[in-house]
């Protein structure tokens, strides 16, 4: 379970570093966590403190209109 963790996080970071298009980056750590986990979907959100909201940046299994960029 530890080296199958330590994979996971390995292979986000790869991902961080490989690609420059941020929403692109998370769209597929989205990805590469729901096939990992085995889970039914992910979602990445960043808090945006002058509209004191979350902002979904990333989702995988989720239906989404769109993302904002």
């Amino acid at each position: 379970m530890r080296e199958e963790s330590y994979n996971l996080v390995l292979d986000v970071c790869r991902e961080i570093s490989d690609n420059a298009d941020a929403t692109k980056t998370l769209q597929n750590i989205c990805h590469l966590i729901v096939d990992r986990i085995n889970a039914k979907m992910c979602v990445i959100a960043l808090y945006d403190a002058d509209e004191n909201r979350l902002i979904v940046r990333g989702a995988y299994g989720l239906y989404l209109t769109e993302l904002e960029t």
